[in-house]
């Protein structure tokens, strides 16, 4: 049950690191923070990052073999790198799905044919 808990909270902190990384570009692509200094942007990151943390050390200490857990400290590692490549990939295939469906919704695309 530990290696279930692990995986899940390095989840977490996975969802939390991709946003406290690119929220703040998207947040300034939706015109959210357009106007915020540099020191700003870096608190606000910080602050996500702060929850990135109360997930993943849990984890880390939950999972870790010397603490009774399953996983070896590089298993560890592999898991979290995983977790935020499955995160991200998982961001970017969501949004090109929705572009191609609202192209597709308003004829942008052409939808061929078995013919051709």
């Amino acid at each position: 049950m530990k290696g279930v808990y692990t995986i899940l909270l390095l989840i977490v902190s996975n969802i939390f690191m991709t946003f406290a990384w690119y929220g703040h570009l998207k947040l300034q692509e939706m015109k959210i923070t357009t106007d915020w200094k540099l020191w700003m942007v870096i608190l606000f990151s910080w602050g996500i990052a702060l929850f990135e943390y109360c997930a993943q050390v849990p984890a880390n200490r939950i999972g870790f073999i010397d603490n009774g857990g399953p996983f070896t400290l590089m298993q560890l590692k592999v898991i979290q790198e995983n977790g935020h490549r499955s995160t991200y990939t998982y961001g970017r295939f969501e949004r090109k799905r929705r572009i191609c469906g609202a192209c597709l919704r308003n004829r942008k695309l052409p939808l061929w044919s078995a013919s051709g």
